[in-house]
């Protein structure tokens, strides 16, 4: 086990490495001079399967939202002293259950662009079929559909989510002249007649934490558009 001061050998799990690229995205050399690395490459079957292979670890290093470590499963790992998330939030962790099991939990830093490009990478296979054309094409089929033009559409934003994710998104959105950009904060309970009125089109992206609040705004947004 790892102790405050001393360099004991330190058992650390690297969990939901689904690409197996996690090893080559850092310098471990250093650590594995020292402790035991192990890497977990594939989720696990059930809780109880995460707990066995998991009691003897003292560090564990998780992807963000995969493995659910919630108070179960916290619960039942002996040796834990540190969790070690990718970016800074992870709603699969229950930070109050590692607290009171002593467990630090930390998160790293990332580029936060990420995000915004894949929203970009999202809105434009929609609008122009990429995924239907690219399957066609290996079937051998050739343009089957029409795209459209993005310049002069509206985008919609449900959630400005954090860090400037907002303006990363709507940035490039200035490159097609957007006519209109809705940005919504707090969508109302019920869409008024001037929601009713603006039936442009929508490109929307949505930037919300809470699942309930998000299947409720995009319920909105579907009446609305």
């Amino acid at each position: 086990m790892l102790l405050p001061g001393h360099l004991a050998m330190a058992k650390i799990a690297i969990l939901d490495d689904y690409q197996r690229v996690a090893l080559t995205m850092a310098d471990w050399s250093r650590l594995r001079a020292l402790h035991e690395i192990t890497v977990f490459d594939a989720p696990f079957a059930s809780q109880a399967e995460a707990a066995a292979a998991l009691a003897p670890f003292d560090i564990l290093c998780i992807m963000r939202e995969r493995t659910l470590f919630g108070r179960a499963l916290i619960e039942r790992l002996p040796t834990a002293k540190l969790l070690v998330t990718t970016g800074h939030r992870n709603a699969a962790i229950d930070v109050a259950a590692a607290n009171a099991r002593g467990i630090v939990v930390c998160g790293t830093e990332a580029p936060g662009i990420a995000t915004a490009e894949l929203a970009w990478g999202m809105i434009l296979a929609l609008s122009r079929h990429l995924v239907h054309e690219a399957n066609a094409m290996r079937e051998g089929r050739w343009q089957t559909t029409v795209g459209r033009d993005l310049k002069g559409r509206t985008l919609g934003l449900v959630g400005l989510g954090s860090g400037g994710l907002g303006r990363q998104i709507l940035a490039p959105g200035d490159h097609w002249h957007a006519e209109d950009l809705g940005v919504f904060r707090h969508l109302p309970a019920e869409p008024t007649q001037a929601d009713q009125s603006q039936r442009a089109p929508l490109e929307i992206a949505t930037h919300r934490r809470l699942p309930a609040a998000l299947a409720h705004s995009i319920g909105l947004v579907n009446e609305m558009a």
